[in-house]
Formats: C-alpha cells, sequence, structure tokens
C-alpha cells in the first residue's frame, strides 16, 4: 500500500533530522558512560520504588523520604553533562514527533488536545 510508503519517507525523514541525530548521538555517550548509565538506572529504580510507596499507602514520611531522595538523584543527573544532553534532547526530539503527530492528525481531522477539543470529552 503507498501510505506505508509514504510512513516509511517519513520515517527517513525524521532520520534526518537534528533532533534525531541529537538523540541518537546523546543515547550513545549515554550507554558508553559507566556513571551516566548507572545514574539513569538508580533514578528507573527509585521511581519504581516511589510508585510501590505511593500504591501501598506507607506513611507520609516515607513517601516524603522517597519524594526527597528522587529530587537529589535528579539534581545529580542535571549535574552530569552526558545525561543531562541525553534528557534535552530526548524532550526535543519528543517535542517534534509531538508536532508531527498533531500535524498528521489534523491532516485528517481528527481532534487532540493540542488541536482543541477540550469540550468533546473522547480522551478522558
Amino acid at each position: 500500500m503507498k501510505i506505508f510508503e509514504k510512513a516509511n519517507e517519513l520515517a527517513l525523514e525524521i532520520k534526518e533530522t537534528k533532533e534525531y541525530r541529537e538523540l541518537i548521538d546523546s543515547k550513545c555517550k549515554l550507554d558508553n558512560d559507566e556513571e551516566a548509565t548507572s545514574l539513569i538506572r538508580d533514578m528507573r529504580l527509585l521511581q519504581e520504588e516511589y510508585i510501590k510507596t505511593v500504591r501501598e499507602n506507607i506513611d507520609k514520611d516515607a513517601v516524603a523520604s522517597m519524594e526527597n531522595l528522587l529530587k537529589s538523584k535528579h539534581q545529580e543527573i542535571l549535574d552530569n553533562e552526558i545525561t543531562h544532553r541525553y534528557i534535552i534532547a530526548k524532550e526535543v526530539f519528543d517535542a517534534l514527533m509531538k508536532q508531527i503527530n498533531k500535524t498528521l492528525a489534523d491532516g485528517i481531522a481528527l481532534k487532540t488536545k493540542e488541536s482543541g477539543c477540550e469540550n468533546c470529552g473522547g480522551c478522558n
């Protein structure tokens, strides 16, 4: 089908963007840096533990303690040049993909929250 050919063309075009190249480059550097990968892994584990703590309704002090640990780990990640660069690159690429998806949705007249369908109730 021609539609899949066009989708593949779009994928190739996306791979040519500076946003995609920066994401891939920063991910490669992240994957090759033991400290950076450890920071990301530790953050994910802390996030999982935090979710578990909140779901199990453990006391408020435990939740507050977990939140402080998360804030501290987040700051460590931002202070590390490699992880910081990766996070920024991912945010920029995600914004590009969101805009592409909005453009596609608008082109086929699908309403999205970004295109102003607050009153349709279909997303809630």
